[in-house]
C-alpha cells in the first residue's frame, strides 16, 4: 500500500499540500467567474482538548454556478 500511496503523491503531489492548497483553489475559482457562490466549511483541529492552530480539517463545501442559480428560479416547486 505503501506504495501505491507514494506513487499517487509523485503524480498528483502530497495530500497534506494539496489540502493547503484548496483555500487559495476555491477563492480563485470564485474570483474567475463573476456570480459564482463558493462557501466552505474548516475548523481548527483539536486533539486531547488541545487546539492546534496550525490545522484545519475540512468539513464541507458549496458552490454554485451563475447560470445555475438564475435558472433555479424557473423550476417548478415540489412539495
Amino acid at each position: 500500500m505503501d506504495g501505491k500511496k507514494k506513487a499517487f503523491a509523485m503524480d498528483f503531489g502530497d495530500w497534506d499540500e494539496s489540502y493547503n492548497h484548496l483555500p487559495r483553489w476555491l477563492q480563485a475559482v470564485q474570483e474567475s467567474v463573476s456570480g459564482k457562490i463558493v462557501e466552505y466549511v474548516a475548523r481548527t483541529f483539536v486533539i486531547d482538548g488541545v487546539q492546534d492552530n496550525s490545522c484545519n480539517i475540512f468539513e464541507r463545501v458549496f458552490w454554485a454556478f451563475k447560470p445555475c442559480i438564475d435558472d433555479f428560479n424557473y423550476c417548478k416547486p415540489i412539495v
